[in-house]
């Protein structure tokens, strides 16, 4: 398997550097497949979750392509979509482990750790020698110490029913927006974002979402502008520095992309 860790993932950016942009037009279940693979393992996220998209419609039960279409959007941090890409995949072939692997990842992110590791060991006993999936379990019980070292008050109040709260705008606006992008409709998706921005102007996930889309327009300075925003709010957003690098490879630079790499 070729997902994990940072270090992997800038690893493939240098190579996406030096690789040709874009797959060769496909036709058939198996060459949109082998396209797809080629475009995620070059970190071509939104160009491989398509290619996998296309070979879904002509054949919605190959788990291979299920599973692929839930690392690239992994890869694009739409953990909804890869949840739903890997419980299909587990629905068809439940002995899957790299769909288990993925939904593990999901879970980690997503801070379900009771969820997640279950699947994780499931992933690492099965294959003893796989360092993701051993890094991923350590990684997961990390975080349950963690959680379970949190000092708990001596004479806790009784736990209150929380309160009727409304729907969050700015989520409604985000989702909206991912979807929007997903449907490869940029314009409306980026103004669901800029909604969502003016109603939270220092909402970092809004800020990256607005960067991807407007990059991808290639109105790469204000691109730049909106990652610059998010970095000022949170210094080490990984998101919005590979989006810069991101940036940089869009634009040919092959030299500051590198240095930018080297520094993620």
């Amino acid at each position: 398997m070729r997902r994990g860790r940072h270090s992997a993932f800038a690893a493939c950016l240098i190579l996406a550097i030096a690789a040709a942009p874009g797959a060769a037009l496909a036709q058939t279940v198996d060459e949109l497949y082998a396209s797809g693979v080629k475009a995620r393992q070059a970190q071509h996220f939104d160009e491989a979750a398509d290619l996998f998209r296309r070979a879904l419609a002509l054949k919605a039960d190959n788990a291979d392509a299920l599973v692929q279409l839930g690392f690239a959007e992994l890869g694009r941090n739409d953990l909804p979509a890869a949840r739903d890409a890997f419980s299909r995949a587990l629905s068809l072939a439940p002995a899957y482990r790299d769909a288990s692997f993925g939904m593990a990842q999901v879970e980690f992110r997503s801070g379900n750790l009771d969820a997640a590791l279950p699947l994780a060991e499931k992933v690492a006993e099965a294959e003893p020698g796989n360092a993701d999936a051993a890094a991923l379990l350590e990684n997961i019980r990390k975080a349950k110490q963690a959680s379970q070292a949190k000092p708990v008050p001596a004479a806790a109040a009784p736990a209150k029913k929380p309160p009727h709260r409304r729907p969050d705008p700015v989520a409604i606006q985000l989702e909206q927006g991912r979807r929007l992008r997903a449907a490869g409709k940029l314009p409306e998706a980026e103004t669901a974002y800029r909604r969502a921005l003016k109603l939270s102007p220092r909402n970092t996930d809004t800020l990256v979402a607005l960067g991807l889309v407007v990059g991808s327009t290639q109105r790469f300075d204000e691109a730049g502008r909106f990652f610059d925003r998010a970095l000022a709010i949170r210094p080490g957003l990984l998101d919005a520095r590979l989006g810069k690098v991101r940036l940089a490879i869009w634009q040919g630079d092959a030299r500051r992309a590198r240095a930018l790499v080297g520094d993620v």
